[in-house]
């Protein structure tokens, strides 16, 4: 499966090896990383600034997770780390998938710029 996915040639596949990019932004994912892979990052100043791993997964696909520290957003880096991360998705043979919000403007943001498609819609009743 080739998924045709361009992305910046500067988002890091985050890895054991260099882990440690993450270790001033999201000090969670050290210790947990091998649970989430791939992983992908957007580093600036030698720290990630914005990551990119999947959270949801299944033997079809694999839903995306994506955290930009607040400095950060707006300046279209999670597109980046979620589009390298869908390529990688696509590249074991699964489906990359994302979800949001009806009200997560910056979230939704994120979709326009990746031209991805609505495959669903949640209802939740509490």
């Amino acid at each position: 499966m080739t998924s045709g996915i361009i992305f910046s040639t500067d988002v890091i596949k985050i890895t054991q090896d260099n882990v440690n990019l993450l270790k001033n932004s999201f000090d969670y994912m050290l210790s947990e990383l091998q649970l989430w892979e791939p992983c992908f990052a957007k580093v600036v100043n030698g720290n990630a600034v914005s990551i990119c791993f999947r959270s949801r997964i299944t033997n079809e696909c694999h839903e995306a997770e994506v955290e930009t520290l607040p400095d950060f957003r707006g300046k279209g880096y999670a597109a980046e780390v979620v589009a390298a991360w869908a390529a990688a998705i696509y590249e074991m043979n699964r489906i990359p998938t994302y979800s949001t919000s009806w009200d997560n403007a910056a979230s939704q943001s994120v979709v326009r710029k990746l031209k991805c498609g609505l495959y669903g819609v949640d209802l939740s009743i509490y």
